[in-house]
C-alpha cells in the first residue's frame, strides 16, 4: 500500500494575538499513522517553539525575522489536535498537520535537506537517490511577507496547499514584514530517484525550505529491541586524536564572482510613480500631496447587447472593459513661490503629452503588492489665483486604454522540456490577479541536434495551447508576444528573429494565457512544453505580470 495522505489541519494566529497556534484534525488520527507538522513564524528574531508532546524534530531554518520548523511522529497514537508555542516573544504563527497512512513503523526518515536564504530563488537542493521505490517526498517553502508570491514550482512535486497569516485580528492588525507564506508540496514515488524543489518568489525575500524523503510502509514491520539486555560492546581506556585541520584548494577559482548590481525601491503606502521606475515620485512623504483620486479602481463595461425585437430584454452580447480614465488631485505647498514654481516645472516634466506611446504609473496601497497600470496623460490645466502660488491644486488626468492592473515587477518562469513522448513535464505557475494574465513566450533554439520543426505550450489549466509549426535553428529565437495581442500594441504577434511569422502560428489561434486560482489564493497553471523532434534541447521562458480588472 503506498503513502496515503489520510487527512489535514490548519490552523494560523496574527502577531500579538496569542503565542499558541492549535490545529485539530476533523477527526482522530489512525494509531501506527506518520504525522508531520509545519510551522512558519513571522515578526521577530527566531526564538524557541515548542516540541509538540511526542514529536521529534526533523529541522529548522531561521533567518532574521522569519523562522519555519518541522516535526514528525511515525507510528503515532491517535490524536486530536497539534500545539505550538512561541516562547521568548510574540510572533505570528502558521501551523499546519498531516497525517499519512501506509508509512514505515520504523526508521521512517530518508532523505533530508533543510536551506533557506534571502533571494528571489527559493532552492531546496537535491536529495540525492532515494533508498526505497515507495517513498514519500514532502516539501514546504516559506517565505516573509505574505503579499509576496511563491510561482514557478519545479521539481514534479504537487503543491497540496498554500496559505499566509492573518492581517486582521480582533483587537489590531499585522505589517506585511510581520506575516508570511507557506506552501507544502508533495509526491509519491514508485521508484527509487532524486527530488528536489524550486520556487520562484515575487520579491526578493527571507525563505525557508525544507525537503524531506520519508520511507513507505514496504520496509516490513517494526524491530523489536530489547530494553534489558547488556551492551554488546564495552570499552575504556585513554587516547588521543590529532586533527590537521580542513583541506582548502589554492588554486580553485571562486565559487561566485560578481560583476556589479543595482537595486530599486519600489513606492510605499499611498505613493505613486509617474514614469515608471526612474520616474517622478508623489504620493505620502513627498512634496506632492495627492488629495483624491478616482478611476483608478473600480471598472466600467461596455456591452454589446441588443434588443429583442419581438421579446422583452436584449440578446445577450460581449461584455468588455472599458478604457480607464483617472484624475489625480495633486497639491503642492511650499511657503517658497519659486520653491513652489521650481516643482510644478517638475511635475509637468513627468507628464509631457504622448503622441503613440504609453508610460507606467506605479503605486502601492496597504496590504497589496506594488502595481502598475499604462497611461498618458490627456489633460492638465492649471488654475492660478493669490492663494495656488504657495498651495498649487494640480488636477492630473490620464487615460488608460488598457484597463488591467499588473503587478509592478513581472514574473519570469522557465519551462523545461518534455523529454520523448512520456508523460508531461509540468510546470506550476501562478497569476496572483483576478483575471487571466498574457505573458510573452521566448523559445530559444536548439543547442545542438537538428532545427525543431514544431513548438507546442499547453496550460492543462486553462485548456489553451501556444502550437507554432516554423524551422527553430540553433540560435534562432521564436517570440510569442500574446500582451501584444490582447492589447493590441503595434507589435507583431509571432516573431521569429525579429520577422513576422503570424501564419506559422496554428489555429483556433487563441492567445495563451494563465488563468488566476478560482480560490482568489495564488492560483496556479499547470503548464508543458513538447517539440518535434520530441525533446529538442531548447529554452523556452514566460515573462508575464500578475493581472487585475482593477
Amino acid at each position: 500500500m503506498p503513502p496515503v495522505l489520510e487527512q489535514s489541519t490548519y490552523n494560523t494566529v496574527a502577531k500579538y494575538q496569542s503565542r499558541t497556534c492549535t490545529a485539530t484534525f476533523t477527526r482522530p488520527t489512525t494509531p501506527g499513522s506518520l504525522i508531520v507538522v509545519v510551522c512558519a513564524a513571522a515578526g521577530t528574531l527566531p526564538s524557541r517553539l515548542t516540541t509538540p508532546s511526542g514529536f521529534t524534530e526533523l529541522g529548522s531554518a531561521g533567518l532574521r525575522d522569519m523562522q519555519m520548523t518541522v516535526w514528525y511522529r511515525q507510528a503515532s497514537p491517535s490524536i486530536t489536535s497539534v500545539s505550538v508555542t512561541a516562547l521568548d516573544d510574540n510572533k505570528s504563527l502558521q501551523l499546519r498537520a498531516l497525517e499519512y497512512s501506509g508509512m514505515a513503523q520504523a526508521d521512517v526518515v530518508d532523505k533530508l535537506i533543510v536551506r533557506s536564504g534571502e533571494s528571489q530563488l527559493a532552492f531546496s537542493g537535491s536529495t540525492g537517490t532515494t533508498s526505497q521505490g515507495d517513498e514519500l517526498v514532502l516539501g514546504f517553502v516559506a517565505n516573509q511577507y505574505a503579499s509576496t508570491a511563491q510561482f514557478g514550482f519545479s521539481g514534479s512535486l504537487a503543491r497540496l496547499f498554500e496559505s499566509t497569516s492573518p492581517q486582521n485580528w480582533s483587537r489590531g492588525w499585522n505589517e506585511d514584514w510581520e506575516r508570511s507564506r507557506l506552501s507544502v508540496h508533495q509526491a509519491i514515488a514508485t521508484s527509487t530517484g532524486s527530488f528536489s524543489l524550486n520556487t520562484i518568489l515575487s520579491s526578493t525575500r527571507r525563505w525557508m525550505a525544507l525537503l524531506v524523503t520519508l520511507r513507505g510502509g514496504s520496509t516490513g514491520p517494526a524491530r523489536f529491541t530489547s530494553r534489558n539486555a547488556p551492551p554488546a560492546l564495552q570499552t575504556s581506556g585513554r587516547g588521543s586524536l590529532t586533527v590537521f585541520g580542513p583541506l582548502a584548494s589554492k588554486t580553485a577559482p571562486p565559487v561566485l564572482q560578481t560583476s556589479g548590481g543595482s537595486a530599486r525601491i519600489s513606492p510605499f503606502n499611498y505613493q505613486f510613480r509617474l514614469g515608471g521606475w526612474t520616474g517622478l515620485l508623489i504620493g505620502a512623504g513627498t512634496p506632492y500631496t495627492v488629495e483624491s483620486h478616482d478611476g483608478l479602481y473600480g471598472y466600467q463595461v461596455r456591452s454589446s447587447d441588443e434588443d429583442q425585437p419581438r421579446e422583452a430584454g436584449s440578446l445577450r452580447g460581449i461584455d468588455l472593459q472599458s478604457a480607464r480614465q483617472v484624475l489625480l488631485k495633486v497639491h503642492v505647498y511650499d511657503g517658497d513661490r519659486d520653491e513652489v514654481e521650481r516643482r510644478l516645472d517638475e511635475l509637468y516634466r513627468a507628464l509631457v503629452p504622448r503622441r503613440d506611446t504609453d508610460q507606467e504609473l506605479i503605486w502601492r496601497h496597504p496590504a497589496q503588492s506594488p502595481r502598475m497600470l499604462r497611461y498618458r496623460p490627456i489633460e492638465l490645466p492649471r488654475e492660478v489665483d493669490a492663494l495656488g502660488t504657495i498651495l498649487a491644486r494640480q488636477p492630473v488626468m490620464l487615460r488608460c486604454a488598457d484597463p488591467r492592473h499588473y503587478s509592478a515587477v513581472p514574473h519570469t518562469v522557465e519551462i523545461p522540456v518534455t523529454p520523448g513522448t512520456g508523460d508531461p513535464v509540468m510546470t506550476q505557475v501562478v497569476n496572483l490577479g483576478n483575471i487571466a494574465a498574457y505573458p510573452v513566450i521566448t523559445i530559444e533554439g536548439p543547442t545542438s541536434g537538428p532545427p525543431v520543426s514544431r513548438i507546442e505550450l499547453v496550460n492543462v489549466s486553462a485548456l489553451v495551447t501556444f502550437d507554432v509549426q516554423v524551422t527553430l535553428p540553433s540560435g534562432s529565437v521564436l517570440v510569442g508576444d500574446m500582451d501584444a495581442r490582447v492589447t493590441g500594441a503595434p507589435r507583431s504577434i509571432v516573431t521569429l528573429d525579429g520577422q513576422s511569422k503570424y501564419g506559422s502560428w496554428q489555429l483556433p489561434r487563441d492567445p495563451f494565457h494563465i488563468n488566476p486560482d478560482p480560490s482568489g489564493h495564488g492560483g496556479y497553471n499547470l503548464i508543458y512544453l513538447r517539440t518535434t523532434p520530441a525533446g529538442a534541447p531548447v529554452r523556452c521562458t514566460l515573462s508575464y505580470r500578475d493581472t487585475w480588472s482593477g
